[in-house]
């Protein structure tokens, strides 16, 4: 029997595949964004540095304008999808339904033993990951022309509980437990723990952390469009009766890094995007998002707090899309270069840490960043009014800048205290109800 051990090698998921004679192979598919021709490409290699051509054609041909968040999820897709039809040295073009179904198993990390292959995996995806996933390897299939891949057969693959990959299969089994965590590990940040966060950066931290936990805990931003955020992408403004309005807008440069992406935005690879139509349509190339007014001028008073330091030995300078001279990024660390989201998780670790709110230590299945989404979507959902009713599915949609409800229905996930007073809640009305008062 071959086996197939997984293995983490500084950050690489490397599969170590050893035959029963004893003879050793490794594969590891990686893949390298690059700059060929001006142009952002996406370059496969195998573990003997190999130019893998048809994923790198693909994203680079099929995935030329979409956001950047997307050809990186669909890179990553990719990487499983190649290193797998390395170890069991069948083409993806010659997949069969079995071959489909222990490549959905193996996306799982619950792909076990077989009569010809055990596999021995660390890496665990959720279902989620997993359809997403699928999503772009159903893409690729149509690319390549294989019309008769099973993953265009969405129903043939309904079923699948066992694999048979190279021979009759056993059932896959779980070979990893789930690392230990609390039974309800928090989806959002709630107001109280809001609170709690503000209290520890008003006594320990700057203006810096208290401005980028009230841009995505209040206003629902992202990371990466924080983190993207620059000088010019501060607007002050008023409406049609003089009353000044206060925003931050959204977009992507080609000056960004990976980290300081606006994920549902046009990407952008040339300076000359910014000249296009579709760059300054709302939704399409940017947003504006509004602001408190007190929000606002904490943000101000930051920006200018860094660029009216002289002495400083700032590195942050931004592509300009309104020709301005100087723009630069808002978020800075300690050198004068621009934050990165690597520096702000450690960051945000220990001050929700001192705190005292759960950051799911061990296992790190939630992101810590968009717990504040989370919140705001919360928020919008169980407290927001407007004319003294609750918003509506719409206005929460709208607020939250996504572009179907679907998308909003996924960050509306109550705790069990929260199921527990609702259940409650119904209870308590039941009773009133029929007995005619509550508690009876």
């Amino acid at each position: 029997m071959t086996t197939i051990t997984e293995q983490l090698d500084c950050k690489k998921l490397v599969y170590v595949v050893k035959q029963e004679d004893g003879d050793e192979r490794v594969v590891c598919t990686t893949c390298s964004r690059q700059k060929v021709n001006g142009l952002d490409t996406f370059v496969f290699r195998s573990a003997t540095m190999a130019i893998l051509m048809d994923p790198s054609c693909f994203i680079t041909d099929d995935l030329r304008y979409e956001a950047r968040n997307t050809a990186s999820q669909a890179a990553s897709a990719l990487k499983t999808l190649e290193s797998f039809c390395e170890i069991i040295e069948t083409p993806f073009e010659a997949f069969g339904i079995d071959h489909a179904r222990a490549y959905l198993q193996f996306l799982r990390g619950t792909l076990g033993g077989g009569v010809v292959y055990r596999f021995e995996l660390i890496t665990q995806r959720s279902e989620g990951t997993v359809g997403a996933y699928l999503k772009h390897i159903r893409r690729y299939a149509r690319w390549l022309g294989v019309s008769n891949s099973p993953f265009l057969q969405s129903k043939r693959l309904m079923s699948f509980g066992k694999s048979r990959v190279g021979g009759r299969g056993t059932e896959a089994h779980r070979l990893k437990a789930d690392t230990k965590t609390p039974a309800d590990a928090p989806r959002y940040i709630s107001t109280d723990e809001y609170l709690r966060i503000l209290k520890v950066i008003e006594g320990s931290w700057s203006i810096e952390e208290r401005c980028i936990v009230r841009l995505m805990f209040e206003h629902g931003l992202r990371i990466g469009e924080v983190l993207g955020l620059t000088t010019e992408d501060l607007e002050w403004s008023s409406d049609p009766d003089g009353i000044p309005q206060y925003a931050v807008i959204l977009r992507n440069r080609a000056s960004d890094k990976d980290f300081q992406h606006a994920k549902t935005l046009m990407s952008v690879t040339d300076k000359r995007q910014y000249r296009s139509t579709e760059y300054g349509k709302r939704n399409v190339g940017m947003q504006r998002v509004f602001l408190s007014e007190d929000l606002f001028f904490q943000l101000s008073e930051y920006a200018e707090g860094f660029l009216g330091n002289e002495s400083a030995d700032y590195d942050c300078t931004a592509d300009s899309v309104v020709g301005g001279e100087d723009n630069r990024y808002l978020f800075v660390n300690t050198k004068g270069r621009p934050l990165s989201s690597n520096l702000w998780n450690k960051r945000l670790r220990r001050i929700m840490e001192d705190a005292g709110v759960s950051v799911d230590k061990e296992s790190r299945k939630t992101n810590l960043n968009h717990r504040f989404r989370h919140g705001y979507a919360m928020f919008l959902t169980k407290t927001a009014r407007t004319n003294g009713k609750p918003l509506d599915a719409f206005a929460v949609m709208t607020l939250m800048r996504h572009r179907s409800i679907l998308s909003t229905d996924a960050y509306l996930r109550p705790t069990q205290e929260d199921i527990s007073r609702l259940q409650g809640e119904i209870v308590e009305a039941w009773k009133e109800e029929l007995y005619g008062h509550p508690g009876a």
